[in-house]
């Protein structure tokens, strides 16, 4: 046995140990989020209970679902077989041109170098393909939310506007209400509902420990912004439901309150015992003038519709603040689904999503403009 062929299975058998558990890792990656059997067929051609303006652009989207996910089926095993037949060619030529020894070849000369080859080309093909199907799901997903959002938002109110950028930290902050440093805002949603302007937009404030990156999130959910005429109070008043109360440092408090901003207690406005929120505000003569009868009756209906839970407002300046705890992406989708985009109600969902919160903006909007004008 020569050097080389002794090299060889002595590295055969360190990277054997080294990349198993990586192969396992990627393996189930690969498996968990393979493509099913598709049922677009089943879809293009039919009739959709969505509304007609909607269904070509639908048809559409659906089509390059199916063109992405035909790309990617069977990804892993086209880069896999192509990886070890080359370098199995390459570890070979090699070995040939480094070897000494008789020119007959060795077993171990033969096997060792595809067995090698085998491995590596495993771990580089399962990352190649993992990284392919990130960038395939980054395409269908900027186009869904350019034409199919977009189109969604428009034809629920024309004076909205889908726009992809989040709205920033500083903006966030101004409502004044969760604690955490980093924010994380990708889409949005801008117009004006009855004359008064207002955005909302998916956001998670969160803190990201340096030591042991770890983080901790204080809010994933809807943020809306909604700017009130004419109405206007120097510091922020805050609006908490009553939650369970948990217990900190031998102190019960509310169980929301752990991821707000610090609620001092000498802050917190006298109001009748049997409502299901409290308030809390550092303004003076200010309150009497924002927290009218009308105003309050606009912060009942937004806990109303939430049953007073996951849900807190804030009014700052001249805005009104409303952040939902909402579990879920409005905006996103992937490209593998199981299903067509119609069947598995991805395009209903986000239809019914937008049409919700517009009505809840129409309703909130109009209440406040009844307030102004009054």
């Amino acid at each position: 046995m020569n050097n080389f062929t002794f090299i060889f299975i002595i590295v055969t058998i360190i990277g054997f140990f080294v990349f198993w558990k990586t192969a396992k890792f990627i393996l189930k990656i690969l498996i968990k989020y393979a493509p099913k059997v598709d049922s677009s067929e089943k879809y293009i051609g039919a009739k959709v209970n969505n509304p007609a303006s909607l269904d070509g652009i639908i048809k559409i989207l659906e089509l390059e679902r199916i063109r992405l996910y035909e790309k990617t089926k069977g990804l892993f095993r086209r880069a896999f077989l192509r990886t070890w037949f080359i370098l199995t060619l390459f570890m070979y030529g090699l070995s040939y041109l480094l070897g000494e020894g008789p020119e007959e070849p060795s077993p171990d000369a033969i096997i060792v170098p595809v067995l090698f080859s085998f491995f590596v080309a495993l771990i580089f093909s399962g990352i190649y393909t993992l990284v392919k199907k990130g960038i395939n799901y980054s395409k269908f997903s900027q186009l869904f939310k350019k034409e199919l959002v977009n189109k969604i938002v428009k034809h629920v109110n024309a004076d909205l506007n889908f726009i992809d950028k989040g709205i920033s930290k500083d903006d966030f902050d101004s409502a004044d209400l969760f604690r955490g440093i980093n924010l994380r805002s990708e889409d949005c949603i801008e117009g004006t509902i009855n004359g008064q302007k207002l955005r909302f937009s998916e956001c998670t404030k969160y803190s990201q420990s340096n030591s042991n990156k770890s983080s901790t999130t204080y809010f994933r959910g809807l943020f809306i912004e909604l700017e009130l005429n004419n109405t206007y109070i120097s510091s922020p008043i805050k609006f908490i439901p009553k939650t369970d109360s948990i217990t900190v440092l031998g102190v019960k408090v509310n169980a929301l309150a752990t991821k707000l901003r610090v609620l001092k207690p000498e802050h917190r406005i006298a109001i009748p015992e049997d409502k299901k929120y409290e308030i809390y505000s550092e303004a003076g003569e200010e309150i009497k003038k924002v927290l009218t009868r009308q105003m309050l009756k606009i912060v009942e209906f937004i806990f109303e519709k939430y049953e007073y839970k996951n849900v807190v407002v804030s009014l700052n300046k001249n805005k009104l603040y409303v952040a939902i705890n909402w579990n879920q992406d409005m905006f996103e989708t992937s490209a593998f689904l199981s299903k067509s985009i119609v069947e598995s109600g991805l395009a209903k969902q986000v239809y019914q999503d937008i049409l919700f919160v517009n009505q809840i903006l129409e309703e909130v909007s109009m209440a406040a403009k009844d307030k102004v004008e009054a």
